[in-house]
């Protein structure tokens, strides 16, 4: 029976059921799509570790600008305790050094 289907062998099917206006299949579609994902997905992996590093980065330079200043204070402090050996207020230097470093344990915590 010749012509009972929609397909016959050895002739081409051309019904609107089987035509493509596109020319890509959904599955070329669907990989083409999840390359791009993966492709943002890659650039944002990179970006969020850029950020981290540089967070990094400036917390390590808040750190060290903070022991810095306690370092200059311990020298301030230590110039004054030579300064005033002689003169007997040794005690309350040593009283103010005492002071800086409970602060910096109360900093750090």
């Amino acid at each position: 029976m010749r012509g009972s289907g929609p397909f016959q062998f050895g002739q081409i099917n051309s019904g609107p059921e089987n035509r493509r206006d596109s020319g890509i299949s959904p599955g070329t579609a669907i990989g083409f799509v999840g390359a791009i994902l993966e492709l943002i997905g890659g650039t944002l992996e990179v970006v969020g570790a850029a950020i981290a590093i540089e967070e990094d980065r400036i917390a390590d330079e808040q750190l060290q600008e903070k022991l810095e200043q306690i370092q200059q204070q311990i020298d301030e402090l230590n110039d004054r305790l030579d300064q005033s050996e002689a003169s007997g207020t040794n005690e309350r230097i040593v009283a103010l050094l005492e002071k800086v470093v409970e602060n910096q344990e109360a900093d750090d915590k």
